[in-house]
Formats: structure tokens, C-alpha cells, sequence
């Protein structure tokens, strides 16, 4: 009996030693357990950011986007940066070569050239270059290459928009002389009417009135016309005009009062330093009245 009382009372006071440690564990707040916290799942409203509780939250940025739609610039492509932002990438394009045609390399155009450059004496193609082109009379009315530059120069030469070189013989206003209109439409003349941009030649009774060319290569050249023209229908004989390549002729024509005359294109040799001479003389009688005359002439370098 005595054994069994003995056995009761330490198990007693075992489970009174168990009760008082849990007791104390709880005062002390210490515990073996780990809570771990709820994170609240943000929720997107109307596009800005809400979040349960107090919890902070981070939102992602939305993936840029373009304002608009790129346009491709001429010479260019579109293309589209990491941003989102349209550039374009531009395109080289060289510059057009001064040729008109296959196998030509440069173009003179008499009234082109020199309504260009009406105060210069020789004078250059519009694109620029040597001044292959120069403004002369004949010392007389042989054509002997023996042409000097004629010496005065007038940018009102009988009437306004008319340049033109001349000398000092008693004509209208002064002979010879060879010019050109400076505007796009026709201008009076004296009895003559010149076309507009044109260019003119007008000789005196004992000097021609001559163009020249004069090459810088060694070559070939192609000429040709868009006419030759009697400006003044009113009075006069008519003209004589010649193409010469130094005191050689290569065509003539003798062209009657108020009428016109084509010649057919000619390839010619040409050696730098040698010139072609584009001739306009008094008609028959040598009388040189009213004996303005229109000249077009186009020269091609030939490759």
C-alpha cells in the first residue's frame, strides 16, 4: 500500500512541475513557433495601383508604346528605336553627272551660256568651266580667222533686258555688235523684235559679226541648230552666215529678208586652242540694215 502512495505522489508532482513550466513559458511571451505573414496580392483599379491592408506594393511599368506612325522621308527608310520613337535612316544619292544624252559629256548652249554671263568676254557654259565662248567682229569681210573681241559693252543696248557687245560703226544703236535677251519675252529692237532669252548677231557694212568657240581638248563635237532667223522683216537684203572651224567653211547659208534657215547637225575634230566661227555677214549689197539675226547653237562633247 505504501508503494502506491509513493508512486501517486510523484507522478503528481510531475504533472505539477509540467503545468508550472507551460504557465511560465506563456507569461514570458517566448514561443518555439514561427507565424509567417500574409502578403496582400495588389489589385489594379481604373489603371493605378490598390493594395489590401497597409502593405506597400510596387507596380511594374507598362511597356512603351508610339505616340503615332512613322512616315518614310523621300531617300530614306523608317525604322524604330528601342524607345519607340520613328527615325529615319537617310539614303546617299550622288549628284546627277552634267550629260543630257548617252555618250555625251558636256553641253554648250549659246544663249543659255551667255545670258548667263552677258558682261564677260570670253564667257563659260551656265554650269561654269573654261570660257570657251567669246563675242568678235571681222577685221573685214574675209573670213581670214582674224577676229578680235568686240570692245564695248552695253546692258541696255537699244532697249531694256537687251545686253550685248558691239562696236562703235553708226547702226541701231551700235554695229557690230552680238547680243542677247536677258528676259523671257520678246523686246523691240529698232524694226527687229528679239525673241525672248535669244541670242543675236548683227553685222555693219564692212564687219562681220562672228561667235567662236574655242575648244579645250582634243575631240570630237557634235553642233546643231535650233535656226537661224532674220529678226527684221521690215527692210534689208537678207544675211550671209557661215560655220567655220578656223579659215575652213563647214556650211553656209545665204538667208533672205524675214525668212529662217535649218542646218542639218555636224560632228567635227576639233584640237584644244582650235576654233569654230559661227559668221554673219551683210547680205548681197552689203548693206547691213535692219540685219539682226536670231542664232541657236547647241555643242555636245562627245565621249
Amino acid at each position: 500500500m505504501r508503494e502506491h502512495l509513493v508512486r501517486g505522489a510523484a507522478i503528481a508532482m510531475a504533472l505539477a512541475l509540467l503545468t508550472a513550466a507551460c504557465s511560465s513559458s506563456h507569461k514570458s511571451g517566448k514561443s518555439s513557433t514561427t507565424v509567417i505573414p500574409t502578403v496582400a496580392t495588389p489589385t489594379t483599379v481604373a489603371g493605378s495601383a490598390t493594395t489590401a491592408h497597409s502593405s506597400p506594393t510596387t507596380t511594374k511599368p507598362s511597356s512603351p508604346t508610339k505616340s503615332g506612325t512613322g512616315a518614310t522621308p523621300p531617300g530614306g527608310t523608317t525604322t524604330t528605336a528601342g524607345s519607340g520613337t520613328t527615325s529615319a535612316t537617310p539614303t546617299t544619292v550622288s549628284a546627277p553627272l552634267p550629260t543630257y544624252l548617252p555618250g555625251i559629256v558636256m553641253r554648250w548652249e549659246l544663249a543659255l551660256d551667255f545670258r548667263t554671263h552677258p558682261g564677260h568676254n570670253p564667257f563659260s557654259s551656265y554650269r561654269g568651266g573654261a570660257p570657251v565662248w567669246s563675242v568678235r567682229e571681222g577685221s573685214t569681210l574675209d573670213r581670214d580667222g582674224l577676229y578680235p573681241l568686240l570692245p564695248s559693252f552695253s546692258s541696255t543696248f537699244g532697249s531694256e533686258g537687251i545686253a550685248a557687245w558691239h562696236d562703235s560703226s553708226a547702226g541701231c544703236p551700235n554695229l557690230p555688235a552680238v547680243g542677247v535677251n536677258t528676259v523671257g519675252a520678246p523686246i523691240p529692237l529698232c524694226g527687229a523684235s528679239i525673241p525672248g532669252d535669244a541670242a543675236f548677231l548683227d553685222p555693219d557694212p564692212a564687219h562681220s559679226a562672228v561667235v567662236a568657240w574655242t575648244s579645250t581638248f582634243n575631240g570630237t563635237v557634235n553642233i546643231s541648230y535650233d535656226g537661224v532667223v532674220d529678226l527684221d522683216g521690215k527692210c534689208g537684203d537678207g544675211v550671209g552666215y557661215f560655220v567655220d572651224v578656223g579659215t575652213r567653211q563647214l556650211a553656209s547659208v545665204l538667208l533672205t529678208a524675214n525668212n529662217s534657215a535649218t542646218l542639218p547637225p555636224m560632228k567635227v575634230q576639233v584640237t584644244a586652242g582650235e576654233s569654230l566661227y559661227f559668221i554673219v555677214e551683210p547680205g548681197g549689197g552689203d548693206v547691213a540694215s535692219c540685219d539682226a539675226t536670231q542664232l541657236a547653237i547647241t555643242i555636245d562633247q562627245l565621249g
